[in-house]
């Protein structure tokens, strides 16, 4: 007979979590990724598996619901990576004390009868990718305690604060072991699985990027303040400013001819992109509304004495867009210019390159 203060234990024990906003072409999603052990002593049997995030907006009460699921059967210390995104997204201001507060909750359903409630938590106020937080999953469940001494702890002794995870409201138990490579595999399947159930891109802008005619306040504040700044000389010159980036996008250069509002934006992407990852950056650049449609690239190719060079342009009423790949150190990047002013986009930017030193890598 059981002890009236013997807890029983849940099927799977949280070895990690990890929660983000995860952000798309229509939006930033509420999402959370658990990395989860059977510890029930036996193989789990019974089909799928159905596990849910419910993401609730403490302040509105809205709760959207993301589901995953896993065939059994799942063996007996099998581990397993879970990714829940939540289907509704949201515009987030600037300052992050200004995000929503949510409340995530897990959970998954044993025998189409039994529901297991297996963590909850508020939603970290920190913006990342999906392979970011993966990553952030592995290195969060392989500095864990208990993972080395196989005890259960409070997953404030192993969180990584610097994310701001938020009040964690369950302790979490785990056997001895690595994890590295079984939750990079399994978070890959994972997400396959929620991309199945839900198309998306994995190219994602963020969605208060400064287009055209923005003051250089909106890309201080987004990027930080300007690592280089050339003043303008007089004449067609421009003043030009330098911003660093982290993520999808890994350079902004801005051209000014009055020093305060963007005439050109320069955006050097960390990879190559096709043409219609493409498009809605170049309509986030052009100042485009969302029902605004833009013109299809039009392409054209040069032989010049460094290459083959291929390049795409389009325009958004007075706003000329034009696209590239540019050779950068060992990587080829894609490049995307947004132009307001009345010169050809293509020799105007000759004409920067051969002017302002950081901008010399850009020339055609």
């Amino acid at each position: 007979m059981q002890k009236p203060d013997q807890q029983k234990q849940n099927t799977f024990s949280v070895l990690a979590c990890v929660t983000w906003w995860s952000h798309d072409a229509v939006g930033y999603h509420p999402a959370m990724s658990l990395f989860l052990e059977n510890t029930s002593g036996q193989q789990i049997l019974g089909g799928e598996i159905p596990f849910q995030g419910r993401f609730t907006d403490v302040r509105t009460g809205e709760v959207t619901v993301a589901r995953e699921y896993r065939r059994a059967p799942i063996r007996d210390h099998e581990r397993i990576c879970i990714f829940l995104r939540g289907p509704r997204y949201y515009e987030l201001p600037i300052e992050s004390d200004s995000w929503p507060t949510v409340e995530c909750k897990a959970m998954c359903r044993l025998n189409n009868t039994k529901v297991e409630d297996l963590f909850m938590v508020h939603l970290a106020k920190v913006t990342m990718t999906d392979e970011d937080a993966q990553a952030q999953l592995v290195a969060q469940a392989g500095r864990s305690p208990l993972l080395i001494h196989g005890k259960g702890v409070q997953l404030e002794e192993i969180d990584d604060s610097k994310h701001d995870a938020g009040k964690i409201k369950q302790p979490l138990r785990a056997s001895p072991g690595t994890i590295a490579g079984a939750a990079s595999k399994d978070f890959v399947d994972s997400k396959k699985s929620a991309q199945n159930n839900k198309k998306s891109t994995n190219t994602s802008y963020p969605k208060n990027l400064p287009g055209i005619g923005s003051d250089f306040y909106a890309f201080d504040r987004l990027f930080g303040e300007a690592v280089e700044v050339q003043a303008r000389a007089g004449g067609e010159d421009l003043t030009w400013t330098r911003y660093k980036s982290n993520d999808l996008i890994k350079e902004v250069f801005v051209g000014s001819h009055n020093a305060n509002k963007a005439d050109v934006i320069i955006v050097v992407m960390d990879r190559t992109l096709k043409e219609k990852e493409l498009i809605p950056l170049a309509k986030l650049l052009a100042n485009c509304n969302k029902s605004d449609s833009i013109a299809p690239f039009t392409n054209s190719v040069k032989y010049l004495p460094a290459g083959r060079s291929e390049i795409m342009t389009t325009a958004f009423r007075e706003n000329k867009i034009l696209s590239f790949q540019v050779q950068n150190d060992s990587s080829i990047n894609t490049v995307i210019v947004a132009s307001r002013l009345p010169y050809d986009t293509e020799t105007a930017l000759s004409n920067y390159c051969r002017r302002v030193d950081f901008l010399k890598f850009l020339e055609l």
